[in-house]
């Protein structure tokens, strides 16, 4: 596993070599942490999903117990960015977000027309994902429990599955 981390303006390079609408964007915010074992299902799940993937590192350490200097390494085929997000999520490339599901990040993903893959950590992102996926039909939820054949899985079908299909039709598109 190689670890890679870019700035925003060479994520923003790498990006821009992607057809349009091919890249999913994860971010999980700024306050929540998760186990290193579920980092790595994450990581390795995106790496087998085929797609495009980006993710943006919080200005702390994402993983329980690991340093903040350094993020934990990550597979081949998935990127590490200090970009803005709203910089994200607005660029053509992007056509996925894997999101906590804050009202910042809901409200973004929304205006940019992008579908959400929902994994809510704690408060308020509970209910905002139940609106993303129940209400306004603009997402699917991952779930609590999951490994990097669900996390693949998943991926895949909110990308280029019958699932992300129905959704980006509800989402005007």
């Amino acid at each position: 596993m190689a670890s890679q981390e870019r700035s925003p303006d060479a994520a923003a390079g790498s990006r821009c070599v992607q057809p349009p609408q091919s890249v999913l964007y994860v971010s999980m915010g700024s306050v929540a942490k998760v186990s290193r074992k579920v980092f790595d299902e994450m990581a390795w799940g995106l790496a087998a999903s085929g797609r495009a993937v980006l993710m943006g590192r919080p200005s702390r350490s994402l993983v329980i117990g690991e340093d903040d200097s350094a993020p934990p390494p990550l597979p081949d085929g998935v990127d590490m960015s200090r970009g803005m997000v709203r910089e994200v999520l607005a660029h053509p490339v992007t056509d996925g977000f894997w999101t906590h599901c804050g009202w910042n990040s809901t409200l973004e993903a929304i205006y940019e027309g992008l579908l959400m893959l929902a994994q809510p950590c704690f408060n308020d992102q509970t209910v905002n994902t139940r609106y993303v996926t129940h209400q306004w039909g603009v997402g699917m939820e991952l779930g609590k429990v999951f490994d990097r054949v669900r996390v693949a899985e998943a991926v895949r079908e909110l990308m280029v599955g019958e699932q992300g299909d129905r959704v980006y039709i509800l989402n005007g598109h």
